[in-house]
This record gives C-alpha cells, structure tokens and sequence, in this order.
C-alpha cells in the first residue's frame, strides 16, 4: 500500500464510492419518507369516509332504520376494508371497538390504552408506528375523532395497515441500487488501474533512470515524454542532472587546477631546501636569497589557500547570510573612504562619483564589500602612481544599480579578456614589484554578484586601462 499505484487506486475507489453511497441513501431515505406520508395521507382519507358512513349510519331515526343501517355500515367496513388493504375500526367515545373490518371477534375490545387511542378521544388526530411482535412488519396506526356539528365526539375511526409494500419497494431499491453500485465500482477499479499504472509507469522509468544515474553508471537517459506534471518533473530532473554534471566536471578541473598551482611553489620550495642542504647553507649570499624564495613561496601558499577556502565557501555562506536593505550610495561612500585611509594617500588617486540621493538596495553587505576590494586593490594594482581609479555608481531606468570601477592602467589584452573571470588567471602587474595575484579574486567577485541575481563585465584596451562594470537588482 506504500506504492503510489494503490494509493491512486484506493483514492478512485473512494471517490467514485462515497458519491454514490451518500445518493443512495438519500434515494431510499427520500423513498421512504415520501411513500409513508402519501401512506398515512391516504389512510386519513379512509378514516374520514368511515367517519362520515358512520355518522350517516346512526343519524337514522328508527331502530329498525339504524339496525339495518348498522349491518350496511359493517358489511361496507367488510368489503372495503381488504380492498384497500387497510384494516378499519369504529371505536365507541370510550375506546371500545364497535365494528371492525377484518374480524367480528373484537367488537368490544378496549383500545383505550393504545397511545393514538388516547390522543384521539381527547379530541386530536393521533398516529404510531409499531412492530409486530415477529418483529416482521411494521404497522401504521391513525386514530381520528369522529364529531358533530357541535364538535362533539361520537367515535374514533381507528384505521391500521402494515409497510410490506414499502419494505418490498425498498427492499428492492436497495437490491438493484446495490448491483449498481457493485457494477460502478468495478468500472472505476478497472479504470483506475489503467490511469495508476500508466501515471506510475512513467514515474518508475524516472526513478530507474536516477537510480543508474546516482550510481555513476552513466549520464541520465529519460524516456519519459508529456507535457503535464511528469513530463515538466523529468525536465527538470534532465536538467538538475546536467547541473550536477557540470558541478562535478567544475570541482574535477578546479581540483586539478588547485593542484598545479600548489605545485609550481612547492617545487620551489622543496628546490630551494635540497640546494640549502648541499651546502649553499654556509654561503650567507645564497642562503638569503634561497630563504627569501622559500618565504615568498610560502607566504603565496597561504595566500593561496586562503583564496580557496574563501571560494568553496562562499555558496554556502551567501545561502546561509541574511540580506540586508542598505543605502547603496552611503555604503560605497563609506567602502570608498576607508580605501584611502587604508592606502595612506599612495598614489594612483582614487576618485568617487557617487548620487547623495539615497538608492535602497537590498544586498549581503560584507560580499559587496569583498567584491569593491577585490576590483580596487586589482585597479592599483595595475594603474602607476601617475594614473587614477575612479568608482561610479549609477541609477538604471528599470531600477537596477550600476556600479563601475574604472582605471587608466595598462589595460588587459583581448586574448585575455575571456579568461579574466577564470579561476587561477592571472597576469603580470604595472610595477614588478608588486606580487601577482592569486588568481581567485575575480572569480570570488563574479560569483558572488551571480548568488545576488546580478552580471558583472570587463571592458579594457591595451594601454588605456580597464573599466569593471557590475549591476545588482
């Protein structure tokens, strides 16, 4: 019952069932209702005609006239009594029978005690249902006062007839409604089994092609087609796979690239130890100079592997921040001052443009500051003491910010504008003596303005310097 095929299946049945079940309780309850009052409505009529015969019958004015009259009336009671499948008493003020349709041995028989019987002699229509002692029918009972013109209470009509028909009728409702009900359920099951195993089959291919895929047997194969909620799921399955794969084909290549850069330092550094040990050791010259290499390399070691972890982690930490809506203006006039107290007023200038108006922005705001730090220090970086960095912020029409860094330093080459953005790139700065990058910034940089839904892009000739440009929402 855990398969979503029996679920399905279950579930139809349901539907299909309890719709029909509650109509057809209502159909039989509604039945029901309505032939026992058309019942008693009729068997009123009966008491009422009795009613009035008797009356007709002792308004005789002789003896001899209501005798005759009275074998009339008790003969009409015997004819009209099984003809209309109703038993029919005349009881006297006191409750005792007086005539009796069906059989002449009551006549004489206290009623009185009877619960319609009482309620009739006090001057009302009265009427009970009861059972038979067999348990086997159920037989109406209506009392009705037979009065003068004067309201006064001359006899009961009591008139009782049993539900057979009506049990029968139903009986046979119930019987036909039961055999409909039976051929409905076994039209839905059928039904239901074509539309579960034709909604799961689709989903069982989906789960086997995932299956294969996740044990790294091959690339994900769907052959499961439509345009509804399968077909769209499997999309997207196909797609959230190819993600995967190129996640896994990213993490190869960058564990392979993080490998050759951590090697060429190393190799330095086990070179310069071997050379230490033959001997340069005891040269104060040499061993300066190879204790230097060593330090370099290892200070770009460690600036090295600071980059990386600042990389891997940083999906995680932009999914796990809470952003922040900042005034984007003051936060980068902030950023902006804080860069030229930490350079100390060394040259190139660094010059701002940015609106006094308030522009709110809603952002992580330590990521964008790691983003304007890394395109600063890389503008410096490449741009002499004679040149200037500039960073603009602008407004866009369709609300969105625009935030450029731009230098006048050496520029970036074309062949290089493709792969500034790439992991490990990295060229050679203005002045020699500054230490090359790790190689990580821009990437760090362009990851996080994607993880905010925003672009960012290069734009540079050689020798004119080069111009960031990133847009967040």
């Amino acid at each position: 019952m855990n398969s979503i095929r029996w679920k399905l299946i279950a579930v139809f049945l349901l539907v299909v069932f309890i719709p029909i079940y509650l109509i057809q309780r209502y159909a039989i309850d509604f039945f029901d209702h309505y032939t026992r009052a058309a019942l008693e409505k009729e068997m009123v009529s009966y008491a009422f005609i009795a009613g009035e015969q008797y009356k007709t019958m002792i308004s005789s004015v002789s003896e001899e006239e209501q005798a005759g009259a009275s074998l009339v009336f008790e003969d009409l009671l015997a004819i009209c009594g099984p003809e209309v499948q109703s038993r029919i008493r005349i009881l006297s003020p006191e409750g005792c029978v007086l005539f009796d349709s069906h059989d002449e041995t009551t006549v004489g028989k206290d009623f009185s005690g009877r619960t319609e019987v009482r309620g009739a002699l006090s001057g009302h229509y009265a009427a009970r249902a009861a059972l038979t002692e067999d348990r086997k029918y159920l037989y109406y009972y209506i009392a009705l006062p037979i009065t003068d013109d004067a309201d006064n209470l001359l006899a009961l009509a009591y008139v009782s007839r049993h539900t057979g028909p009506i049990i029968k009728a139903i009986t046979e409702m119930k019987s036909r409604q039961t055999r409909a009900i039976i051929l409905a359920l076994s039209v839905a099951l059928l039904t239901a089994i074509i539309l579960a195993f034709t909604i799961t089959r689709r989903l069982r291919r989906l789960t086997r092609a995932t299956r294969e895929f996740t044990r790294g047997t091959g690339p994900l194969q769907l052959k499961v087609k439509g345009k509804d909620e399968i077909g769209e799921l499997a999309r997207s399955v196909t797609r959230m796979a190819e993600e995967i794969e190129l996640r896994n084909r990213y993490n190869r290549d960058f564990l392979a690239e993080t490998m050759h850069e951590l090697k060429a330092p190393l190799t330095a550094i086990k070179g310069a130890v071997e050379v230490l040990k033959e001997g340069a050791v005891e040269n104060p010259e040499s061993r300066d100079k190879f204790i230097s290499n060593i330090s370099y390399d290892t200070e770009r070691m460690i600036r090295l592997v600071g980059e990386l972890t600042r990389l891997t982690q940083l999906d995680i930490d932009v999914l796990s921040g809470k952003k922040e809506e900042v005034d984007y203006c003051a936060f980068i006039r902030d950023l902006t001052a804080r860069a030229r107290i930490k350079r100390g007023g060394q040259l190139p200038t660094l010059k701002d443009n940015i609106p006094e108006t308030a522009i709110l922005i809603t952002i992580l705001p330590d990521r964008i500051e790691q983003v304007i730090d890394n395109l600063l220090e890389n503008a410096f970086r490449y741009t002499g003491p004679e040149g200037m960095v500039e960073l603009i912020v602008e407004e866009d029409p369709d609300g969105s910010v625009i935030t450029t860094v731009r230098d006048t330093g050496s520029g970036i080459t074309p062949s290089n504008l493709d792969k500034i953005f790439d992991r490990f790139f990295t060229t050679e700065p203005r002045d020699r003596e500054k230490p090359y990058g790790s190689g990580l910034g821009l990437a760090i940089a362009r990851s996080i303005i994607e993880n905010h839904g925003g672009t960012i892009r290069v734009e540079s000739e050689p020798g004119r310097g080069a111009t960031f440009i990133f847009t967040l929402s």
